[in-house]
Order: structure tokens, then sequence, then C-alpha cells
């Protein structure tokens, strides 16, 4: 009986904090929305306001002490890092594509990454720790190229599990980048964060990000868990944006989520749908197993689905603002591609 007892006891007293857990993230969610909504100074763009926004509701603690909310010069930096981000991402996807007839799309997208440099190194000139984010910024374009010259030289002998260790690396990279860019170089440990001496490989690069990856961060380390949290929320994202998104990766010769899962199940597309709704799932479950809420999480995953679908019909869509759209979809929607 009083065994019995005592596991009741357990029981109520997990559930409780779970409950408590949960409501402290919403809470946290919805105090930095407002937080970042009532900036006067500065309004970041997009992808800095929900990762911002993201490490409020799990680390506020640590985002407050960054001091990055009441320093318009760091999130001006921020802005113009993401801006860079895309133009190079633009970059490699049309240098990497591997086809006749791009060659004007592959030099446009060359100046324009180049312009975008040059802004966000002026946006870093006059930050205390210019020399580290440039530093770690630059290990970030290597790193990623090291990747994607691997997997582009055996696009054509790709398993649907080398597609999502592709996608995985890639988007731990861009975590870690993103998160010690945002709230500084002191955010993660250097191990974490160090140049990769020796060959810079796809190996190497496996080696350094693998914790992120594999969701193995050190155990008193909230900065870490949060950045695996940050990270399986964006493979989450990155499930629907390849699904939506899937005509263009299929024009560049981008493997992907729906590349891959498609090849698995003979370009059954109901099937294909189906296989990749449960490895978003498992995404997020990743996210709630280090620590995420059950309601922040599903709520993220949720928004991420609907936003992703509407952006790429928007895009086929708005043959009238091609001007407005990402050079991609612009390039897609104009026949360019």
């Amino acid at each position: 009986m009083f065994l019995c007892e005592k596991m009741t006891e357990v029981y109520l007293e997990t559930k409780r904090m779970t409950f408590d857990s949960e409501i402290g993230q919403l809470g946290n969610f919805a105090s930095g929305r407002r937080e970042i909504k009532s900036l006067d100074d500065y309004d970041p763009g997009v992808v800095q306001e929900a990762a911002i926004t993201g490490m409020l509701t799990i680390i506020p603690d640590i985002v407050h002490q960054s001091e990055i909310l009441s320093s318009p010069e760091r999130m001006a930096m921020v802005d113009k890092f993401v801006a860079f981000q895309s133009r190079f991402n633009d970059r490699v996807d049309f240098e990497g594509a591997g086809r006749d007839g791009v060659s004007s799309l592959v030099d446009e997208s060359r100046e324009l990454e180049k312009k975008a440099w040059l802004e966000f190194e002026q946006s870093v000139e006059h930050l205390q720790d210019k020399e580290i984010i440039l530093s770690l910024v630059k290990d970030y374009i290597d790193e990623t190229e090291a990747v994607e010259r691997h997997i582009r030289l055996n696009r054509h002998r790709l398993s649907y599990d080398d597609v999502e260790k592709y996608r995985s690396y890639v988007n731990a990279i861009a975590t870690v980048v993103l998160s010690s860019v945002i709230l500084g170089d002191s955010f993660l440990d250097q191990s974490r964060t160090g140049h990769i001496d020796g060959q810079l490989s796809y190996e190497a690069v496996k080696s350094k990000y693998g914790w992120v990856v594999n969701g193995s961060p050190s155990k008193d380390s909230k900065q870490e868990k949060a950045v695996v949290i940050i990270y399986n929320m964006a493979m989450a994202s990155q499930v629907d944006d390849d699904w939506w998104g899937r005509s263009i990766d299929q024009l560049l010769n981008i493997p992907s989520f729906a590349s891959g899962a498609l090849q698995e199940f003979g370009n059954d597309e109901e099937r294909a749908r189906q296989f990749l709704r449960g490895v978003k799932d498992s995404y997020v479950k990743q996210a709630q197993k280090h620590g995420l809420g059950i309601i922040p999480s599903k709520g993220m995953a949720a928004l991420s689905g609907i936003m992703q679908r509407f952006a790429h019909v928007v895009a086929k869509k708005a043959r009238r603002f091609t001007d407005r759209l990402p050079f991609r979809e612009k390039a897609f929607v104009t026949g360019k591609l």
C-alpha cells in the first residue's frame, strides 16, 4: 500500500512539474513577444525576431544577460547576417545545380552574395567582438561548403538516410552560428564553436556537430540544451520547407527530405508525405525531450507548416509581385530556372 501511494505521489509531482514548465514557457513566450514588440530603438527582422522569441521562451535569463535587446547595433548586425545567409544559400544552390543554362543566375547570385557580405562586414565594424563574429561566420561558410561539396559529389547514389544526415549537419552548423551571433561568443563553450584544425571534410564537420545532431548536450549546460531544441524545431520546419519547395529543389538538383522520401516510396506522394509527417513529429519530440513544452512545440510546428505552405503557394502565384520574391522563387516564377 505504501509503495502504491509513493508511486502515485511521484507521478502527480512529475505531472505538476511538467504542467508548471508548460505554463512557465507559455508565459515566457508571451512576455518575450511583448518585450520585442516594445523595443523603441530597433525593429528586428522576421528570422531574428523568431529566434530571439524562441530563446526567450526557454532561456530568458541567458538572453537578458547577453543584452542583445538593449543593443540596436547588435540586432542590426544579426539582421545583416541573416540576409547574408540567404544570399549565401542561394549562391551555393545555383553553383551546385550542375545544370546548363543557369550561368547568368549563378553570376547574379554571386553578386548578391558579395553585396550582402559587404553590408554584414560594415554592420560588425563597431562591435567589440567583431573579430570573433567574423571568424565564426567564416567557419560557418567553409563548413557548410564542405558538406555541400560532399553531398553534390555523391548525390546520384544517396539513400534517404544520407539525405537526412546532409540536412541535419547543414542545419546544425546554421543553428550554432546564429545562436552565437545573437547571444555572443561566450554563449557556447569554445570547444563547441572552435575552428576545425587539419583537413576540413564532411567527417570533420560531423565530429564537431555530432552533439547537436545526436542530441547529446552537456548535462549541466542550458545553452547547449537550447541549441539542441532550436535545431530540432529547425529540422521540423525543414521537412515542411523541403516538401512545399520540392519543385525548385528538383530543378536545382538539391537532395531534400522530399526527394529522399519520394525515392524511398517509388514517387508515391501520399506515402512519402505520410512518412515525412512522422519524421517531422520525431524532431518535435526530440525538442520536447530536451525541455521544450508540448504546447509550445506543437504550436510552433503547426505554425511552421502553415507558413511554409503559404509561402510556397504564394510564390507560385505571385507573378505580378516577382520583385518582392526571394531569389530562388523569383527565378522559378519568371521561368529563368
